[in-house]
């Protein structure tokens, strides 16, 4: 779990999922359900990432790293 490492879709994506929590509440009477919205608010503002990040394949595999070694050539000199 990461913080600040959210995209824009997934803060746009809760606070919808917060609003529907709240409209819920507010229309079936139950305002108890409303604190349910707290914690998804939270996760909001401090843009708690679930899932693990992705790692691109030079992270994960460093055993396919490539050592280039200095040419022995001698190379043309411009006049």
């Amino acid at each position: 779990m990461t913080c600040f490492n959210i995209s824009l879709t997934t803060v746009l994506l809760r606070f919808y999922l917060m609003m529907a929590i709240v409209l819920i509440a507010g229309f079936s009477g139950m305002w108890w359900l409303a604190i349910f919205a707290l914690p998804v608010f939270l996760s909001i503002m401090i843009g708690v990432q679930f899932k693990p990040a992705k790692k691109n394949a030079t992270e994960t595999n460093i055993t396919n790293k490539v050592t280039l070694k200095p040419s022995t050539k001698e190379r043309p000199v411009a006049a």
